[in-house]
């Protein structure tokens, strides 16, 4: 109330915008999974549900489905996060959708959420206070949450592959209570690669823009274990690239100093549970040994005495003596 003069009035101040405390329509949505946990390489399959209706209105609707949009999933593999990705199949009369999702073996095991966001509420374009983009989530976790029925243990006892020497393998098996399996075969799958190869397929590859691949062998040796469990086995990498070289099209026979091999174990446990294991590359090199030279200075300067260093280092980098 103010007084103007001989005269009062009363004046009423208020704010000029308005904003509503509720959104002009509202959205339901469930999203299911046929369980909450998944081992890597299952199938996930989804079903969900979605409605929506407009804040004065008691009706619920079909929400529009974008066919463009997939139902996502983020996860790691090999210390890096991918996404994975899944077609939806929607009844747009029923208003409800589903689809399945296949989990990489290599994924690394931790949870994650199922994502979609291809529903909008059937507004037009033209109409944008209606045109909504809503989201579906639900959550599942990738483990292995049963224990092991079998356990493997597999390596190569030599970090080096000397040409001309057998390179021994070893592996042993037990039940998931630790005991010792007899007559066991282990597969072996071993693989060869060379990144060097003939003057004339350096020079394509120089010519191009992509990386130079590597030549690559495979082949396959198997392993039966004895009444502790165990199996040692002997290979002769030099035959068996001999072997292979007749059936594929590179023909690599000899070594070289540079060459990888890298083994992996497969194995069906007693209950049919398929345990693997893969091993650290092995380097192609002329000697188990390997010789180290230092200087007594970093830095020689011409004119100057120092010292000089000779030694030799076994695999594990210990210092040969003898």
């Amino acid at each position: 109330t103010y007084k103007d003069g001989s005269e009062e009035e009363e004046v009423a101040f208020t704010e000029l915008s308005y904003l509503p405390s509720t959104s002009p329509y509202r959205f339901q949505s469930m999203l299911l999974t046929d369980r909450a946990v998944y081992k890597p390489g299952e199938k996930v399959y989804f079903k969900g549900y979605a409605r929506y209706s407009e804040a004065k209105d008691t009706s619920w609707f079909v929400p529009k489905l974008d066919h463009k949009e997939k139902m996502e999933a983020s996860v790691m593999m090999n210390g890096k996060q991918q996404t994975l990705y899944a077609d939806v199949v929607a009844d747009e009369v029923y208003g409800s959708f589903h689809g399945t999702m296949k989990i990489p073996k290599d994924v690394e095991l931790r949870p994650t959420t199922l994502y979609f966001k291809g529903f909008s509420n059937g507004g037009t374009d033209g109409d944008e206070q209606k045109y909504y983009h809503e989201n579906v989530m639900a959550g599942i976790i990738i483990a292995d949450p049963r224990r092991p029925t079998a356990t493997m243990e597999f390596n190569v006892k030599s970090k080096v592959c000397v040409p001309g020497k057998l390179l021994p393998l070893f592996v042993e098996v037990k039940t998931g209570t630790g005991t010792p399996i007899e007559s066991a075969q282990v597969v072996i799958e071993w693989t060869h690669r060379r990144y060097r190869s003939s003057s004339k397929q350096i020079r394509r590859w120089w010519r191009s823009s992509w990386p130079m691949e590597p030549i690559t062998k495979k082949g396959v040796v198997t392993m039966t274990t004895g009444a502790g469990g165990t199996a040692e086995f002997q290979m002769d990498v030099k035959a068996e690239l001999q072997n292979l070289s007749n059936d594929q099209e590179d023909n690599i026979e000899e070594m070289w100093v540079g060459d990888t091999l890298v083994f992996e174990a497969q194995w069906v446990g007693p209950t049919g549970e398929l345990v693997t294991q893969v091993s650290q590359e092995v380097q192609v090199a002329l000697s188990e040994w390997s010789v180290h030279v230092e200087t007594s200075v970093p830095n020689p300067i011409p004119g100057f005495d120092f010292g000089v260093k000779v030694g030799v280092k076994d695999q594990d980098g210990l210092d040969v003596k003898d």
